[in-house]
């Protein structure tokens, strides 16, 4: 058991060079805009508040849809930031952005009267 452990450890903790780490983000950042980089987030922003029941952190935090316009601002805010990261140009600051925007706005369609499983990444 112990040298198992001993493996496991070593797979995931040994040091390593920086290529893997590039590729793993590249591909990663790169997939994500690839899957998402067609969708138009700002149509959200258009549909009636009627249908609009907050799920977990958009109704612990009180937040809500922005206006389209604002949408669209924050997708390719969202974009551009998944451009870099998957680049790794600006990494700290392009991959929090990601982490944001991307959280909003893929967790933002679920708020709309049904949750859809086919998109959480």
């Amino acid at each position: 058991m112990a040298r198992l452990r001993e493996r496991w450890l070593r797979f995931w903790f040994d040091p390593a060079g920086p290529e893997a780490l590039g590729l793993c983000r590249a591909v990663f950042f790169g997939g994500l805009l690839l899957f998402y980089g067609g969708w138009d987030f700002a149509e959200w922003g258009a549909v009636s508040r009627a249908f609009y029941m907050p799920r977990g952190f958009f109704r612990v935090l009180g937040i809500g849809p922005l206006e389209p316009g604002a949408l669209g601002a924050v997708a390719i805010a969202w974009k551009i930031s998944l451009a870099l990261g998957a680049l790794g140009l600006f990494s700290r600051a392009s991959m929090a952005v990601a982490a944001v925007f991307g959280v909003y706005l893929l967790g933002l369609p679920h708020s709309f009267g049904k949750v859809d499983h086919d998109d959480l990444v």
